[in-house]
């Protein structure tokens, strides 16, 4: 499956660059440059998939074995 993710820079302080994820609320990375921005903000953005996947599978085991489903 493939997922779009829309990054804006933005020029921060001592002109290091700010990317951030315009899906998710309040999410951003920064480096000294667009590309190392772009690069942490991929990897944060893939962190936070990663940790949001294993919430919704502890989730879905907790279910199943609330209601005993096998």
């Amino acid at each position: 499956m493939k997922l779009e993710s829309t990054f804006v820079f933005e020029q921060g302080e001592n002109n290091w660059w700010i990317a951030s994820l315009l899906e998710i609320e309040d999410t951003c990375s920064q480096d000294k440059t667009i590309a190392e921005a772009r690069e942490n903000a991929l990897d944060a953005t893939r962190d936070l998939t990663l940790v949001a996947a294993r919430l919704w599978i502890n989730a879905i085991n907790q279910l199943t074995n609330l209601y005993e489903i096998k």
